[in-house]
């Protein structure tokens, strides 16, 4: 008797962890709310992508990775990483600050396109290309990510 609870107690779990994987349903960026830009300095950029993100699941999910290329006036700066994991909540839309540390990849262009941008305009465009991850219990997915915007410095 023992030996059956045990087996039935097996298959529930597994039953309700492929019903989490069956049941996902894909995450959307819905609009890049702000982009703000801390920090620039010789290790690189610190800035804080405000999103509004809509998770349709019924539960939470953590965005714990990032592989984006970040581009600041068409001119490629190099990674952004996400500095501290992000929980996106279950059932709806809401707004996320995403931190970010922009590590230079192509420092002199970069350095000199900055300068030159900083001068002559008021407004600058920041690009973010990748991909992003996303976890929730055992489920792991990767995400592709594009958004553009203009800023004012």
């Amino acid at each position: 008797m023992k030996m059956l609870s045990l087996r039935f107690f097996v298959v529930l779990v597994f039953g309700l962890l492929l019903q989490s994987c069956i049941a996902y349903k894909d995450v959307q960026l819905k609009q890049v709310d702000n982009v703000k830009v801390n920090n620039v300095g010789k290790d690189g950029i610190s800035l804080v992508v405000t999103v509004t993100v809509d998770n349709p699941n019924w539960f939470d999910i953590n965005i714990t990775n990032t592989d984006l290329d970040f581009y600041l006036n068409g001119v490629s700066y190099g990674k952004a990483i996400l500095t501290e994991s992000v929980k996106l909540k279950s059932g709806g839309e809401a707004s996320y600050d995403l931190p970010m540390k922009v590590q230079y990849g192509n420092a002199i262009g970069a350095g000199i396109t900055t300068l030159f941008g900083l001068i002559s305009k008021k407004e600058q465009t920041i690009k973010v290309e990748g991909t992003i991850e996303a976890r929730s219990f055992l489920v792991k997915r990767t995400l592709p990510l594009s958004l553009e915007k203009n800023i004012k410095i």
